[in-house]
């Protein structure tokens, strides 16, 4: 989560505490801290989602690595020995080069696919060279984890990126929503400078660097 934004929520959670502790009996202000209280909590739930996120991309990264580690090898086998078979069968339609390590993701599945394909079909001719029904297996096995790898990781990086947007909206609303408060409670508590006092720390963001003009925290 962003510095600013976690910032904001810690602000949010002091003032709706201290609306719950200093309740309003006027209606129409009531709407206002219940307004926040509600921003809040879909602010909390996004946090979450947020965290979800980046802890599934991180497992999604990891497996998608390890992963990788062997279908490289099995490819690696369906390459050598169609490069074995080279000399007794040209026409064979199996790539003889193992794809660069910085073969995009795509590219590299596109590859293996047609590589398994091919070895597929011409099974028989390669036998004689090692290839066997065992190996065609696993190397098909072996991608569909990775393909499931992959999904996990879209998935994860579009859940976590939507999460950090929408939290950005959340605690830019959390923010009009103080000013409106601020200026009710600075009417409301006139006369009690106590009170005053503990609203006025309540909704103050405690920002570590200078924040832009329109996340700044309600004036003084």
């Amino acid at each position: 989560m962003r510095a600013s934004v976690s910032l904001r929520l810690k602000m949010a959670h002091r003032a709706v505490d201290f609306c719950l502790s200093h309740p309003d009996h006027e209606p129409s202000r009531n709407q206002v801290s219940a307004r926040l209280a509600a921003l809040l909590a879909r602010a909390d739930a996004l946090a979450r989602q947020q965290r979800t996120g980046t802890v599934t991309l991180a497992a999604a990264v990891a497996q998608k690595a390890e992963t990788l580690k062997s279908l490289r090898l099995s490819l690696s086998a369906v390459v050598g020995i169609a490069r074995a078979a080279r000399p007794t069968t040209p026409g064979i339609a199996i790539s003889r080069v193992m794809p660069h390590k910085r073969t995009d993701e795509h590219s590299f599945v596109t590859v293996v696919r047609v590589t398994t394909a091919g070895a597929t079909a011409a099974l028989s001719q390669l036998a004689q060279f090692g290839l066997s029904d065992r190996l065609l297996d696993r190397l098909t096995r072996e991608l569909d984890a990775y393909d499931t790898a992959l999904a996990r990781q879209r998935d994860a990086t579009a859940a976590q990126v939507g999460a950090t947007a929408d939290l950005e909206v959340v605690a830019s609303a959390i923010i009009t929503v103080v000013k409106n408060l601020d200026a009710i409670n600075r009417s409301r508590f006139h006369g009690n400078p106590d009170l005053k006092a503990e609203w006025k720390s309540s909704r103050k963001v405690g920002w570590r660097v200078r924040p832009p003009k329109s996340r700044r925290d309600p004036p003084s």
